[in-house]
């Protein structure tokens, strides 16, 4: 979570912001300060080691298979298909792949991209 920030946040309710009309609540904008500019850069730009190392593939599976408004076109299908090599990840890539099947086919059906 970052704790700097090098934009200069104005505000939920300010009036430069234009998020709110009519009089501004009090609760709006009880942390906004005025003449806050950051003055200091980040130590460091690198990536948390969480964030930098790569999904394996299974986890890459298990992600796709939570977000539900991921679907595999076939094409992405038979790339993932071909590149795992054991047997439980093919099942798994076949089994999202024919769970988001009706997505695709309605997808299709209203030639939207697929």
């Amino acid at each position: 979570v970052p704790v700097k920030s090098l934009t200069w946040n104005i505000g939920f309710g300010h009036p430069q912001s234009k998020t709110y009309k009519g009089k501004e609540q009090d609760w709006v904008n009880a942390k906004y300060e005025e003449n806050f500019c950051p003055n200091q850069l980040p130590t460091s730009l690198d990536l948390l080691p969480q964030l930098a190392r790569s999904l394996t593939d299974l986890e890459l599976i298990q992600h796709f298979s939570k977000n539900k408004n991921i679907w595999l076109s076939p094409t992405a299908f038979w790339y993932f298909f071909n590149r795992y090599h054991t047997l439980s990840l093919k099942v798994a890539t076949l089994r999202l792949f024919s769970q988001r099947l009706p997505k695709v086919l309605q997808r299709w059906r209203n030639k939207l991209p697929i």
